[in-house]
């Protein structure tokens, strides 16, 4: 099907959403002090943010605590987001600092071997200073922390899983207090943690956007106004595929249009053609 914008009437020009989704809870404030604590026994740092929203998923925590190791900086799910946005964010960091960026898709292994060879070469090219190299992991939550250790074991050592992956946030719960080892010459060994979300997120829209792409419990979020939000940009974006795959007669700006077609294809209708939410 094909569908410009012009088909489309009153598209929103604006998002308006004045309410802050926050989720800070205890096992987030233990693991930033004691990703904190371990920093001096770290020797690179894989911070994972997601290519889907580059902004949004940066926690300036991490800047504050990792400012003085090497640090690699890993878009992890790029096969989701928009290709041309890389090439927006490398000039990016390349015009303002001097940073390693790398765009993975960890449950693919695409550039994971990169992170592998950037954390071997230092032990390589100084022995004696590294007989062996850690890497610690750090990231939002969601964002692929666990999926990108687990690439690293399987591409490095070729074992398995290593760590707990799940569509939910919050998986990962604790700073590791073993080791994972995802080379064997030189040894590189990797400590996972738990997924730390920004202790307050001041912009509504970011919040909104680290809930879409579930790095909030779903609870916590207005599950309708995340869709609504989600449908504005897709419309915004020209990207009209919803309309044939939940069978609407056109694009809609109305999330009260839409919605009864998603639960009516995925079967969440009750038999009297109400939407059925969860825990009903």
């Amino acid at each position: 099907m094909t569908t410009t914008t012009s088909s489309l009437l009153n598209i929103r020009p604006n998002f308006f959403y004045d309410k802050v989704i926050n989720w800070f809870p205890g096992h987030m404030a233990k693991g930033l002090r004691i990703i904190s604590e371990k920093m001096s026994s770290i020797d690179v740092i894989v911070e994972a943010r997601d290519a889907r929203i580059p902004i949004s998923s940066i926690n300036k925590k991490f800047e504050e605590v990792a400012n003085v190791k090497e640090r690699i900086i890993v878009y992890n799910k790029c096969d989701l987001a928009e290709e041309s946005s890389q090439d927006i964010i490398t000039k990016a960091f390349e015009k303002y600092r001097n940073q390693k960026v790398l765009f993975t898709n960890a449950n693919m292994d695409r550039n994971i071997k990169t992170i592998i060879n950037i954390a071997a070469n230092k032990a390589r090219e100084n022995p004696q200073k590294y007989p062996f190299v850690t890497v610690m992991v750090v990231g939002m939550p969601n964002v692929g922390k666990s999926s990108i250790i687990n690439s690293m074991r399987r591409l490095g050592v070729h074992r398995g899983k290593a760590a707990r992956t799940g569509a939910n946030p919050g998986i990962t719960r604790a700073v590791s207090n073993t080791t994972i080892k995802v080379l064997e010459n030189p040894t590189v060994y990797l400590i996972d943690t738990p997924g730390v979300m920004i202790p307050h997120i001041p912009d509504p829209v970011c919040s909104l956007k680290v809930a879409l792409t579930g790095g909030i419990m779903d609870h916590l979020s207005d599950e309708e106004v995340i869709a609504d939000y989600l449908l504005w940009r897709l419309n915004n974006f020209s990207n009209f595929g919803y309309v044939e795959k939940f069978k609407l007669p056109g694009p809609t700006d109305d999330v009260n249009v839409l919605l009864p077609a998603v639960s009516k294809r995925i079967g969440a209708l009750h038999k009297q053609g109400c939407l059925r939410l969860s825990g009903t």
